[in-house]
């Protein structure tokens, strides 16, 4: 409420500036729920992997939620524990 009193309301970029928590619960939903399934990537150099040479400036496509489940699978569950803190800079606290 403090915030809406100090900067009204809608919401703005100088009322989500002032409140760390929201933006880190926004980046930590969209860690565990991307909106993007499928991100692309340029190789910055030739590498290795699986057995497959990728030469640089290849193109790739990966799957984000395919990589969340393999990581899950390699760290159990905690990868998506819902955990906003992990996106939270404390250097914005309010004291």
């Amino acid at each position: 409420m403090q915030v809406i009193a100090e900067h009204g309301s809608p919401m703005s970029a100088a009322s989500l500036a002032v409140m760390p928590y929201a933006d880190a619960t926004v980046k930590e939903t969209l860690r565990i729920l991307p909106v993007v399934s499928v991100v692309g990537r340029t190789a910055l150099k030739t590498f290795d992997i699986g057995g497959y040479t990728i030469p640089k400036a290849s193109f790739m496509l990966g799957s984000e939620h395919k990589l969340l489940n393999i990581a899950c699978t390699m760290r159990s569950m905690y990868m998506y524990m819902y955990k906003p803190q992990t996106q939270h800079d404390d250097s914005h606290a309010q004291a």
